[in-house]
């Protein structure tokens, strides 16, 4: 399995335990499952990445959104949205370190993101090799 195989593997993976089981609460926080979608939402930029041989400026939600915008079409709209829940816990900026709890709101808008982010890589990798099909 090459690098961006296992980049979008474990996308899905971070995917799945973020947003829980269809139509039940999750045992996990807020805060827990946040991360698990920021990490979704960065292994997804990061397959398409590697994909196309190359690598993110930095790890911020906007830098990946710009190092992958020669490869993906992201929309104004779900590049404000990760503009605006990325300020929740900006973690990865080297001068404005910032963190609070995500709120449930927070956490399901950050999981949409997640999900068409995953749907963008899954698309972009799976057009060479056929390995991938995108689920609704």
């Amino acid at each position: 399995m090459g690098e961006w195989q296992t980049f979008l593997k474990e996308a899905q993976q971070y995917l799945n335990a973020g947003r829980g089981k269809e139509g039940k609460p999750s045992r996990l926080s807020s805060d827990i499952r946040y991360n698990l979608l920021s990490l979704s939402i960065e292994k997804s930029c990061m397959a398409i990445l590697l994909y196309h041989n190359d690598l993110a400026d930095n790890h911020t939600f906007i830098d990946l959104l710009r190092s992958i915008a020669p490869y993906v079409q992201i929309s104004g709209e779900i590049h404000d949205e990760l503009a605006a829940l990325e300020q929740v816990q900006s973690i990865c900026n080297l001068y404005e370190y910032h963190r609070e709890k995500p709120s449930e709101e927070v956490v399901e808008r950050l999981r949409n993101v997640a999900v068409l982010l995953n749907r963008h890589a899954k698309e972009t990798c799976g057009r060479k090799t056929g390995t991938y099909s995108v689920p609704d």
